[in-house]
């Protein structure tokens, strides 16, 4: 019975990681309209770029990411850094 009650509760730590990496979390509640979160979900498959990024410097570092938009109302949701992996000798 622990183990039902358990898996129905969200794991908190599924919103923190769709953060850090960029991706989107959706949480639906027992007994929502589910319609709703997949329309959600539609609308911003719709309306989403995709942008490509070659490091300048392959030097195996964490570097950090900041993506802005001068758009008023856009968000823009990407990954928090990335590693640039060194050139194979």
């Amino acid at each position: 019975l622990q183990a039902m009650m358990s898996a129905d509760l969200p794991d908190p730590g599924l919103a923190v990681v769709a953060e850090q990496t960029g991706g989107g979390y959706t949480e639906i509640r027992y007994g929502e309209d589910l319609g709703a979160a997949f329309a959600k979900v539609a609308d911003e498959l719709h309306s989403q770029y995709l942008i490509g990024y070659a490091p300048p410097k392959r030097d195996g570092k964490v570097h950090a990411i900041d993506v802005r938009v001068s758009q008023h109302g856009m968000k823009p949701r990407a990954r928090k850094n990335y590693v640039a992996p060194k050139e194979q000798q």
